[in-house]
């Protein structure tokens, strides 16, 4: 499923806290209960939702179910 977003929007969320999602430039966006982790890739115009987990779910372990973001994409 592919969404047409302004990048402006999304990227103005921080980069979440987490190692090593974070260096490898995963953001974090709060939406109702759920916290959304997605990538930017500003040369093609995506952002790539990589998990969208429940807000009181342990993150960290669903964080590393997660396939690492440069496997999943490409050089993002």
């Amino acid at each position: 499923m592919q969404y047409e977003v302004k990048l402006t929007a999304q990227a103005r969320y921080p980069l979440t806290e987490e190692e090593p999602w974070r260096t490898e430039g995963v953001h974090k966006m709060p939406v109702k209960n759920f916290l959304v982790y997605y990538l930017v890739d500003e040369e093609k115009k995506v952002v790539w939702i990589t998990a969208v987990i429940y807000g009181r779910r342990d993150q960290i372990s669903a964080l590393l179910d997660m396939p690492a973001p440069g496997r999943m994409y490409g050089s993002v």
